[in-house]
């Protein structure tokens, strides 16, 4: 699982292959407040190199069902997280992370 290395992080971040499947993704609450009991993460990050629009390197959305709100729009802590997630398992094949990223299911041009 992705996401034990994190699990004393605030953010569990979750790699997926295809937009399409981020585009899918869903939260089950029954499972996500039994998750919590087990983790300090609060936060969801689903993320996948397929992006809507050019120049852009990866598509993330996040879900933060226990504080009220089941998606957050601005992700900005979250992405804090995920530099480090990826600097660690070196997703682009480096040490360090410049990039762009786009958040949620519809992007505006």
């Amino acid at each position: 699982m992705a996401g034990r290395a994190w699990k004393d992080e605030p953010t569990f971040p979750a790699p997926l292959r295809t937009l399409e499947a981020v585009k899918r993704a869903r939260v089950d609450r029954t499972r996500y407040f039994d998750l919590l009991q087990e983790m300090e993460a609060r936060a969801i990050l689903v993320f996948c190199p397929e992006v809507y629009h050019v120049g852009n390197d990866l598509n993330v959305r996040v879900f933060v069902d226990c504080y009220g709100i089941p998606e957050d729009p601005a992700t900005g802590s979250a992405n804090g997280c995920l530099a480090g997630y990826l600097v660690k398992h070196r997703y682009f094949g480096r040490e360090r992370v410049d990039l762009r990223v786009e958040l949620g299911l519809n992007q505006l041009t």
